[in-house]
């Protein structure tokens, strides 16, 4: 997951809301969306703490895999806003059930 999140979020992100939307001003609404994923996610973790943390270990990749597909797929920028919504409240709720 770690190897997705640099490439497709850190390094391609910019360049393809450079390339394909209106530039910073989109991809930071993308990044603004991760970190109210990240806050939500935190906020549900202290609310109801992981039980199976297998389960969830498998699933929190799966909104990093739709960020990627909705910039492969050319999805607009609403869409690329709720992927990243996911791909932040699935980090965190990876990290906390993996430190705890």
């Amino acid at each position: 997951m770690s190897a997705c999140w640099a490439a497709g979020v850190s390094v391609l992100g910019p360049i393809y809301a450079t390339r394909y939307l209106d530039g910073a001003m989109s991809w930071g609404l993308v990044t603004s969306a991760i970190g109210i994923g990240l806050a939500c996610g935190s906020i549900t973790s202290l609310l109801s703490p992981p039980t199976r943390v297998g389960r969830l270990m498998r699933l929190t990749p799966i909104p990093v895999a739709l960020l990627l597909i909705d910039m492969a797929t050319g999805a607009p920028l609403l869409a690329l806003a709720s992927a990243g919504a996911l791909t932040g409240a699935g980090g965190t709720l990876r990290l906390i059930a993996w430190t705890s």
